[in-house]
């Protein structure tokens, strides 16, 4: 009954992951024993549109799911896993903008008080236009994925195929491949991209960051395209797994390269210090040097850590790829 398997196994992707087993058991128990009640009643086999009939009887995958699961999200447990890991990079950089910001107009006014006072509330203006933006917009993809669900015309045998535990999910590949796509347009300075993201991380603070005091050197436009490298082959993986999300070795092998590029990109960067310089024409320039190092410091610390991470992960990465056997399904299998 390999369409009931793959029908378990599309419920158990909406249900909660501490009752996904136990509650996948007790549905496969009973729409298997409805269809053995079903072949004793025709004596012989049920063939494909039999058992797809019983499948639709039951339901969609997931309403199915709610009964058991009280599916009562604003984001439901097959989204908020990348709504998490979104809104964790989202909010990261809004603080560390916002730092910088703040920093910046410190060193302006002259005065600390009154710019930490708008510093705390630029950040928290900040934060919640980011989870509201953010929180919308997956509720939205939720509610876009209810309405399919209600959709009477689906069709069990377009379920999709049965799935390896290393196979990368189709979910996630988008995810990734429009993240990797905006960053491409952010970094390339497209201007309506560059607005909302500004709107999003910086708020209050984007005055202060278009009046900065301070320049950066010539390591940052290695960055930049290294960074545009790196996200270019993000988006080609991304698109082949989409495709044929089996091929999890190939998203693997890729991110054994990436992480080892920017490892050499790192290493490179970390011999171009210092960073930040004070910008031409500024009145007083001696009153901005030191914090001009101190960013400086900041960002060659910052990039030690990045070549640690990027070169554990490529490590972790290809230990991973070793142990792992290719597992190709023929192209029609895929759904």
């Amino acid at each position: 009954m390999e369409l009931l398997d793959r029908y378990i196994q599309a419920v158990k992707g909406y249900l909660p992951r501490g009752q996904r087993d136990d509650i996948a058991l007790e549905i496969s128990d009973t729409l298997r024993s409805e269809m053995e009640d079903k072949e004793a009643e025709l004596g012989r086999p049920l063939n494909r549109d039999e058992e797809s009939a019983i499948l639709k009887a039951y339901g969609h995958p997931r309403p199915v799911a709610s009964r058991y699961g009280r599916l009562q999200y604003l984001i439901g447990p097959s989204l908020l896993p990348f709504y998490f890991d979104t809104l964790r990079v989202v909010l990261i950089v809004a603080v560390a903008v916002q730092a910088v910001a703040g920093l910046i107009s410190a060193i302006n006014a002259g005065e600390f008080f009154p710019t930490l006072v708008h510093f705390w509330l630029g950040l928290w203006s900040t934060v919640f236009t980011t989870v509201g933006i953010l929180t919308i917009v997956f509720a939205l993809l939720e509610q876009a994925g209810r309405g399919y669900a209600q959709a009477d015309r689906w069709d069990p045998r377009s379920l999709p195929p049965l799935k390896d535990a290393d196979w990368v999910p189709r979910l996630s590949s988008a995810i990734d491949l429009i993240f990797n796509l905006v960053f491409i347009l952010w970094v390339l300075d497209v201007v309506p991209v560059r607005k909302l993201i500004g709107y999003m991380v910086l708020s209050p603070g984007s005055a202060y960051v278009t009046a900065t005091p301070f320049a950066l050197t010539a390591w940052w436009h290695i960055l930049v395209s290294a960074l545009i490298a790196v996200a270019l082959t993000n988006v080609a993986i991304d698109a082949i797994n989409l495709a044929r999300p089996q091929w999890a070795r190939l998203r693997m092998g890729a991110a054994v390269l990436t992480n080892a590029f920017q490892f050499i990109v790192m290493c490179v960067i970390l011999s171009a210090h210092p960073y930040v310089t004070v910008a031409r024409g500024v009145a007083h320039p001696e009153r901005y040097q030191s914090a001009a190092e101190a960013l400086s410091a900041t960002l060659f610390v910052t990039f030690i850590v990045w070549a640690i991470i990027v070169a554990t992960s490529a490590i972790v990465n290809a230990l991973r790829l070793r142990r792992q056997p290719e597992r190709l399904l023929p192209a029609s299998d895929n759904g």
